[in-house]
């Protein structure tokens, strides 16, 4: 498996100093056999899992918002 860009790339998305791009998505579906949009999604569901369980003024936001476009 080659992906054509230094390890320290992939290190930091291992160890969430970095995303997932739309060009390392392409080369990550290349040599593990998926898709791009596999890896793009992959990284959406972190991007919003850590928007929703790690920062808690953004939550109380949201919750503020959704009551105001409820009433």
């Amino acid at each position: 498996m080659h992906l054509g860009c230094d390890y320290k790339v992939v290190n930091r998305i291992v160890n969430e100093k970095a995303s997932v791009t739309p060009e390392m998505a392409i080369k990550l579906a290349s040599a593990f056999d998926t898709s791009p949009d596999f890896w793009l999604n992959a990284q959406m569901a972190v991007d919003l899992w850590e928007l929703r369980n790690k920062k808690p003024k953004i939550r109380s936001l949201i919750r503020k918002r959704r009551k105001k476009s409820l009433v």
